[in-house]
């Protein structure tokens, strides 16, 4: 009994779990690690299949919370662009949470650095 239980649960939860895993972010503006001068207007994201935002966080170094960044895409696609509030210079997390098309969970974090032009 337990082995046509176990054979059934991986039937049933093994595709879940590779979908879950085969979604992943091919790259990102601004890119993770990334050092920039030019304060971003917008984030873009290109991930492996489409995907649905179900959430977008950002926080400063040295600041308390997190914002949660409004106004996300409602629909699947595999690249997303979403408005950027105004950045200040500074060490950013963005924290990203999306759904696939099997209403999987998949989430990420992208860091980055806003600098002072040199003169």
């Amino acid at each position: 009994m337990k082995s046509i239980l176990l054979a059934f649960l991986s039937v049933v939860l093994l595709p879940a779990a590779i979908a879950a895993d085969s979604v992943y972010l091919v790259q990102s503006t601004p890119a993770d690690g990334s050092l920039i001068i030019t304060r971003p207007s917008e984030f873009v994201f290109e991930f492996s299949e489409p995907v649905r935002f179900n959430k977008l966080l950002l926080s400063r170094e040295g600041e308390r919370g997190s914002k949660s960044i409004s106004g996300l895409p409602q629909q699947d696609a595999k690249t997303h662009t979403i408005p950027a509030p105004a950045l200040s210079e500074g060490n950013y997390i963005l924290e990203w949470k999306v759904f696939t098309h099997e209403s999987t969970l998949a989430s990420g974090r992208i860091r980055f650095m806003i600098a002072a032009p040199s003169s």
